[in-house]
């Protein structure tokens, strides 16, 4: 990881991928920027009632009610720093790649008083966090690649 003194901000975008093997970032990038393949999402956890969360110097994850994950029985969850999603608010259902796993989205959280569908606060805020979720992507595909280059 690039711990230097003069760490630029990208270098510290960067360092937010934490232990992630560099091939194993770029391959679960890949996959997220491709979308999932229908066995992706056939034995996938489900969340409900998700947001995104943004802690400082944290990269964005996501929370919400989990069913179906293969190791954990919480009912409540923070996923892993998110790579990429999709979510339709017609169907109410999407997909979430985080670095671990995918997952199945179903209802986004409400937010009360808003305006359903993209058009409203919840739609402008999923519409933002993909363009800053395209921008983590580059910047983590980068300090991966690098890493892949010079050990």
């Amino acid at each position: 990881m690039l711990k230097s003194k003069g760490s630029t901000a990208r270098e510290k975008q960067v360092d937010m991928i934490g232990q992630v093997p560099p091939e194993a970032l770029l391959l679960a990038i890949e996959a997220a920027e491709a979308g999932p393949q229908i066995s992706d999402l056939e034995d996938a956890p489900l969340l409900q009632n998700w947001f995104f969360i943004k802690r400082e110097g944290d990269a964005i994850r996501a929370e919400g009610d989990l069913s179906g994950h293969p190791t954990i029985s919480d009912p409540w969850v923070t996923t892993s720093p998110v790579i990429g999603f999709h979510y339709d608010f017609g169907t109410s259902k999407g997909w979430l790649r985080s670095f671990s796993r995918w997952y199945r989205l179903g209802a986004v959280c409400e937010v009360v008083g808003d305006i359903p569908g993209p058009e409203g606060a919840v739609g402008r805020a999923l519409a933002a966090t993909a363009a800053r979720l395209e921008t983590h992507r580059n910047i983590w595909r980068e300090g991966a690649q690098r890493k892949c280059i010079t050990p």
